[in-house]
């Protein structure tokens, strides 16, 4: 089931009517696709917000007075660096029957081996992109790492997607290495050795848009 998100047809598009509508609480937007014509829009920041939290790659059922219902997807998300707060948004309508391209996220599910021998847990990539219909569309991924050894990865491969949903990222990707821990006598070892010098040590895209 889409996620619902309402937005408002907006006219004023100076840097005083922006403002303003910051204001209130509402980011700009705006809506584009092969059905509707590019509008310009706003939505509630909390309501993006939550959205966002939940699922910021999945579907959106859009609602917007005097233009339509339609089922998108976020396809660029501006941000202030500053403060992080957002500000623009772009919504690609969809066709429900129609593949996409989109990023899902990854969840790494159980405890590795390597860790509880000591290792130390580093994560390559957080979310992968995949391609099917968009009710085939799955909120997240799960990646099981409780095998890894020390010195062992797991990669794109070992993904298990649902039917219907083909990954796009390659087989070799690095999800995950869980890496050697780091051994106390190595500081002792170099300190021996040291003459007093300090020495230099030797990461939404969707078709036909």
């Amino acid at each position: 089931m889409p996620m619902e998100l309402k937005g408002e047809v907006r006219s004023g598009k100076s840097h005083s009517a922006v403002r303003i509508l910051r204001q209130e609480g509402r980011v700009p937007a705006s809506l584009y696709g092969k059905k509707v014509a590019p509008t310009s829009i706003s939505v509630l920041e909390k309501d993006l917000f939550a959205l966002l939290k939940s699922n910021a790659h999945g579907v959106v059922q859009l609602d917007v007075p005097s233009v339509g219902i339609y089922p998108v997807v976020i396809t660029e998300l501006q941000k202030d660096k500053m403060n992080g707060g957002i500000l623009h948004v772009d919504f690609h309508q969809i066709s429900m029957d129609e593949p996409i391209r989109s990023l899902v996220k990854l969840e790494l599910v159980g405890t590795a081996k390597g860790i509880q021998e000591g290792g130390i847990l580093q994560v390559e990539l957080h979310e992968t992109e995949v391609h099917c219909l968009p009710k085939d569309l799955p909120a997240v991924l799960q990646v099981d790492i409780s095998g890894l050894e020390v010195g062992e990865s797991v990669h794109a491969s070992n993904i298990q997607v649902p039917a219907g949903v083909e990954l796009m990222a390659d087989p070799m990707d690095v999800i995950a290495t869980v890496l050697a821990p780091q051994k106390g006598e190595d500081q002792e070892d170099t300190s021996e050795g040291s003459t007093g010098e300090n020495e230099p040590d030797t990461g939404i895209k969707t078709e036909n848009a």
